[in-house]
């Protein structure tokens, strides 16, 4: 019974597969527009560490502040984290729609 309830909500939301649709629920009064945090897993951290490691420049920035304050040499990447948010999955679906549509046009 759960499971197909949580198959409606993705169906009806469209939401991708790997979504934890359980997660989402316990974690928001209002499923239209709540979010999840998923930790993702050492294999995930590796692959980010992975791509910040071979894309990082260590350059000046005017974000940055030139008082005093270095450029970082590298970045190290602690957690990764999936945030899974209904509410702006439903608006990029909405953009994607609009964008199909403009493309026919």
């Amino acid at each position: 019974k759960i499971d197909g309830a949580k198959e409606r909500l993705r169906g009806l939301f469209r939401l991708p597969l790997n979504w934890d649709i359980e997660k989402l629920c316990r974690s928001v009064s209002d499923f239209r527009t709540g979010s999840a945090i998923i930790e993702m897993d050492a294999k995930h951290r590796v692959w980010f560490e992975h791509i910040f490691r071979e894309t990082f420049q260590g350059k000046w920035t005017q974000d940055r502040n030139r008082n005093g304050r270095k450029v970082p040499k590298a970045l190290f990447v602690r957690d990764v984290q999936e945030v899974q948010n209904v509410g702006l999955w439903k608006e990029y679906g909405q953009w994607k729609a609009k964008f199909k549509e403009d493309q026919k046009a």
